[in-house]
């Protein structure tokens, strides 16, 4: 009897983790086809990646290991503070990965964080749909957590990566207003 309530488990379990796992399955046939790091030694940073997104992060390292002021910054335009750009780009609890990751390859890491955070949207879009199909397995479940998080917001703003947060983030949000609206909660 016992066995049989561990392998129910352990099956719910993966039956909850192959969304996140077939998600990164994808990017990784994509990116090797392409090239991509790290099959390959190209970057799907460009615009305002480059521009934005690499700099903040590579200034967040260096806040992270000591080296920076969270409040104040002399890197760019004569003294700023970085704490907004800090909530608005790095509070993303996979930003803290930037630690282990040297300056010069930071545009190589973006595409292991567009990574991360695609195959997590496609991780909670799956959660959001078996908690609206009351957990049955459903293979349309997951077809439609894979094209939620390779959806085509995804794929045109994946260059400001603080956005793709709010893509995983959705499911979520959505599932604590249902809570709210039915009186489960009052809290998301």
């Amino acid at each position: 009897m016992e066995i049989s309530v561990k392998v129910k488990r352990l099956i719910k379990t993966v039956q909850y983790l192959l969304p996140f796992a077939l998600s990164l399955a994808l990017f990784s046939v994509i990116a090797a086809v392409n090239g991509l790091y790290p099959f390959g030694a190209k970057s799907i940073s460009w615009c305002d990646m480059n521009q934005q997104a690499i700099p903040i992060l590579c200034e967040y390292k260096d806040v992270l290991r000591g080296k920076a002021n969270l409040f104040i910054s002399y890197a760019n335009a004569g003294g700023m503070n970085f704490y907004g750009l800090f909530v608005y780009y790095c509070t993303s609890p996979f930003n803290l990965l930037t630690v282990f990751v040297d300056k010069a390859d930071m545009s190589l890491f973006m595409n292991v964080l567009v990574m991360l955070k695609i195959a997590t949207a496609t991780f909670t879009a799956y959660v959001y749909l078996q908690t609206k199909n009351g957990g049955r397995f459903s293979v349309l479940s997951y077809a439609l957590s894979l094209l939620y998080g390779f959806s085509g917001y995804v794929m045109v703003y994946y260059q400001i990566v603080s956005w793709l947060d709010c893509v995983y983030m959705f499911p979520l949000f959505l599932l604590g207003l249902e809570k709210i609206d039915e009186g489960k909660s009052f809290i998301l």
